[in-house]
């Protein structure tokens, strides 16, 4: 009895050790660090290398989800789900949310000024949506939402080489 106690309570602090480093992996240092607080006029200098990392984010991202996908198990793995979130980690730390959230708040016609190049625009465009489709395909491993993300992905990396 003693034993299977020991076991047990190897096997919930081996569980809490792995939640903490898949954590830390997402929030590790990047290029993003610090754009949040940018919130006039972000240039292709400032994005450019956080921009790379976003992209290679999505690359593992979706490199998961298609292994997944060939497994045939309808399961998306662990190692999609730690992708996922540190590609939402990155998109936290440039504030694409928060930039919604400002554009809402000024009113149909206010501009957001925080990205004045319209490459840089486009690029956060196609990853917003790519990452929605790559999260729907993580959530319910499926063939529609994966190539719609695939798209999208592809449509980010083109405005990322007309910036960088």
């Amino acid at each position: 009895m003693f034993a299977s106690r020991r076991i047990a309570l190897c096997i919930v602090f081996s569980i809490a050790i792995l939640s903490v480093g898949c954590s830390q992996a997402a929030s590790s240092p990047s290029a993003c660090d610090g754009l949040l607080e940018k919130t006039i006029g972000i240039t292709r200098e400032d994005y450019s290398p956080c921009a790379g990392e976003i992209l290679a984010a999505l690359d593992s991202l979706e490199t998961e989800l298609r292994r997944s996908l060939f497994k045939g198990d309808g399961e998306a793995g662990p190692d999609a789900e730690a992708h996922y979130k540190r590609l939402r980690y990155l998109m936290r730390e440039v504030g694409f949310t928060a930039d919604v959230w400002r554009e809402a708040r000024g009113g149909a016609g206010r501009k957001v000024e925080r990205w004045p190049n319209s490459a840089m625009r486009h690029f956060n465009t196609e990853v917003g949506t790519a990452t929605a489709q790559y999260m729907s395909a993580l959530g319910r491993p499926n063939d529609a939402n994966l190539k719609e993300g695939q798209r999208h992905h592809a449509a980010a990396r083109q405005a990322y080489a007309r910036f960088r």
